[in-house]
């Protein structure tokens, strides 16, 4: 979905569909849920409730992966704590003209 082009596919189908069509929208990173509902609600002429909810069953964790140095860096954990030693070692292990990967992990036996 983060495809701007998509968009505008999602938006044609959702015009095309027929009026009959009953729909359940799922998305952990619409950044405008609210007016996406109104849209749908002027456009189909149905009511379309948001629920909302921060909770994540799965906690998400942000590490970053040298290219050209050793290690996995944990630098914001589970409850959104930014840890700057991490991310200085994981800078000061950068070989030369390396980068940096950024990671999304759920497992939590990764060696940080």
């Amino acid at each position: 979905m983060r495809d701007k082009e998509r968009g505008v596919v999602w938006e044609e189908t959702i015009i095309m569909l027929p009026a009959n069509v009953r729909y359940v929208f799922l998305s952990a990173t619409i950044g405008n849920p609210g007016e996406f509902a109104m849209w749908i609600t002027k456009l189909r002429k149905q009511p379309c409730n948001v629920v909302y909810t921060d909770y994540r069953p799965v906690p998400l964790e942000h590490y970053l992966c040298p290219s050209g140095g050793e290690g996995l860096y944990l630098v914001v954990d589970d409850k959104g704590k930014f840890h700057e030693d991490n991310f200085s070692k994981a800078i000061q292990s950068l070989g030369e003209g390396g980068t940096l990967i950024g990671l999304d992990k759920k497992k939590k036996n990764l060696s940080q």
